[in-house]
């Protein structure tokens, strides 16, 4: 999905490599229904995401045992490091530790109604970071 959302011209199997290797060095499982799994592209000069909504849940092994509800998929180029944090941490902020945007997140019925819920007055710090 996010090579298709994105129109990459990359290795699909090279980027699933990448996002796995580095999930073997460390779970990407925030807790609180959140995991961001991320990797390194070479292909391009910016960063790229695609976002999943469970409202089940995945059962996956989290910190504080609850199932993923959202799973946001990273891949950055390595010029983009720096920004790659920054991401993260706020959308950990935004998501991760805010109740009220989990709810309405974890919830959403719509790509619509999910963007409604992080682009939120809550989420500002998250947009911050978004945006160029």
């Amino acid at each position: 999905m996010l090579i298709e959302t994105h129109h990459l011209h990359a290795d699909r199997e090279r980027v699933l490599r990448s996002v796995l290797d580095r999930e073997a060095q460390a779970s990407t499982c925030l807790g609180h229904g959140l995991a961001i799994p991320h990797g390194i592209i070479e292909e391009g000069a910016d960063m790229y995401g695609a976002m999943a909504i469970s409202r089940r849940g995945l059962d996956f092994d989290t910190p504080d045992g609850e199932p993923v509800h959202c799973m946001i998929l990273l891949v950055t180029p390595p010029t983009q490091r720096d920004r790659h944090l920054e991401v993260l941490a706020a959308l950990t902020r935004a998501i991760g530790r805010d109740p009220n945007v989990q709810s309405q997140l974890y919830t959403a019925r719509s790509p619509a109604h999910a963007y409604e819920a992080i682009h939120a007055e809550q989420a500002e710090d998250f947009n911050y970071y978004l945006s160029d």
